[in-house]
């Protein structure tokens, strides 16, 4: 019996992303570091002049890696504004939140990722209010496609976050016409 349409046509796109993936990695991993820091510094401060930011209380930021757009300056600038900031924890139903004060909430997680230690930070409850999601990824359209490292753990997340504004921190070339989409 030969494979539905459906099948093939989900084969096919899986094939995309993950070409586009090993794609963008490449492209990223050729940004040096000095790079990356004046890049982000950049992005940090157009986020800091939007209402988005202004006004959120609590501002869900990630544990940046392998070149993605920092957000030590995020965290540090949404806690003197006297804004709450949460970091996520990988878990074995997907990612989960937690209010973090400092570097010594974190410890080594998932993926060699640095997590809020569940022991010394408080969850979200997912009923909080005034909430700004900072996404990380590989891709991302400006009508909100995003392509992560494949996982699903923010898509997951997002399916749930009730409405909260998501921005995607990224750098021009992660900034594309249009994604495949499952």
């Amino acid at each position: 019996m030969a494979p539905s349409s459906t099948w093939v046509r989900n084969m096919d796109i899986r094939k995309s992303k993950d070409a586009l993936r090993k794609e963008a990695l490449a492209t990223r991993r050729l940004l040096s570091s000095a790079v990356c820091d004046a890049l982000s510094a950049r992005i940090a401060e157009k986020l800091f002049e939007t209402k988005l930011f202004q006004e959120a209380k609590t501002i869900l930021l990630y544990a940046d890696i392998r070149n993605e757009v920092r957000t030590e300056a995020i965290r540090q600038e949404a806690v003197k504004r006297g804004k709450k900031t949460a970091f996520p924890k990988v878990l074995p139903d997907g990612i989960r939140f937690f209010l973090t004060t400092g570097p010594e909430d974190f410890t080594k997680g998932t993926f060699g990722i640095s997590e809020p230690d569940p022991a010394r930070c408080t969850a979200l409850t997912g009923k909080e209010e005034d909430l700004l999601i900072l996404v990380p990824g590989l891709l991302f359209t400006k009508d909100g496609a995003r392509l992560g490292y494949g996982g699903g753990y923010y898509d997951r997340f997002l399916k749930g976050a009730h409405q909260a504004p998501t921005v995607a921190l990224a750098y021009e070339s992660q900034l594309v016409s249009s994604l495949p989409e499952e």
